[in-house]
């Protein structure tokens, strides 16, 4: 019968996704313990990790007397700023040898390098959001930051940053696959997006004619979001989450067949 058959076909996928869930929480689980080791102190590191290194910026800016400016604090621009780019670059660098670093446990039938891409971007958003919740709880306590003004806004740019980097990390997976000469751009790439991520500034900072051109970049939207829901509402801030969307959906389609195409004929 149809109906039958597609009820079917509903359980089937269901059953697959749950069997693709196990696996990814599988991966992460073993990607902390390769990681940071198998004791308390080494999970400890997933969220001590970003948390030590969110906190060693701050200080240091505050001991050089920098200040953020335009009245933002230097506090809530480390934090923001900081938080930010680790997910960047850790999603992405992890994914540079993903295919050639797991080529062992591919030969396991339900596990795939999406599942490895993916439980590395899942383990870095759990850790980073979890060290910079730690990080502002006691600088919100001694009056160092001031409160979220629109908590869905900010773990939003928080997400997008961390799908915008999984989409881009798939790319580079596949072609690092294909060629591991490519692997060695990747560094210098990452320092030279760095003006492009908004880290350092605000939209609103810089002169009008410059507004718009920036906002051409992802990064920068998803920053725009993560500060637009942490600072004060009369700062403002610049963002089309759906421009990032947009962006997040392409890399991913073109990525995910891409990554399967480098697996089948990449060197690994």
């Amino acid at each position: 019968m149809p109906g039958n058959s597609l009820i079917w076909s509903r359980r089937q996928i269901w059953a697959a996704a749950k069997v693709q869930l196990r696996v990814v929480q599988a991966l992460m689980i073993r990607s902390v313990m390769v990681r940071y080791g198998h004791s308390n102190l080494g999970f400890f590191w997933l969220l001590g990790e970003p948390l030590l290194l969110t906190c060693g910026v701050m200080v240091m800016w505050s001991i050089t007397g920098a200040e953020g400016g335009h009245g933002v604090g230097v506090v809530p621009m480390a934090l923001t700023g900081y938080s930010f780019i680790t997910m960047w670059r850790h999603i992405v660098g992890h994914s540079t040898h993903a295919i050639q670093h797991s080529s062992n446990l591919l030969y396991h039938r339900n596990i795939k390098i999406l599942d490895i891409v993916l439980a590395d971007t899942a383990l870095e958003f759990v850790g980073i959001t979890s060290a910079f919740l730690t990080a502002y709880i006691p600088l919100y306590l001694y009056g160092l930051i001031g409160p979220v003004t629109d908590p869905l806004l900010l773990f939003g740019g928080f997400f997008l940053a961390a799908w915008f980097s999984f989409s881009f990390g798939l790319i580079l997976t596949g072609i690092c696959a294909l060629s591991e000469p490519a692997s060695r751009f990747v560094a210098p790439i990452m320092y030279i997006t760095l003006p492009f991520t908004g880290v350092f500034f605000m939209v609103s900072w810089l002169p009008d004619q410059y507004q718009n051109l920036i906002l051409w970049s992802p990064l920068v939207n998803c920053i725009e979001m993560i500060r637009g829901g942490l600072f004060p509402t009369y700062l403002a801030t610049y963002y089309y989450p759906w421009y990032v969307v947009m962006w997040c959906l392409a890399m991913t389609a073109f990525g995910i067949p891409f990554v399967h195409y480098a697996q089948e004929h990449g060197h690994n």
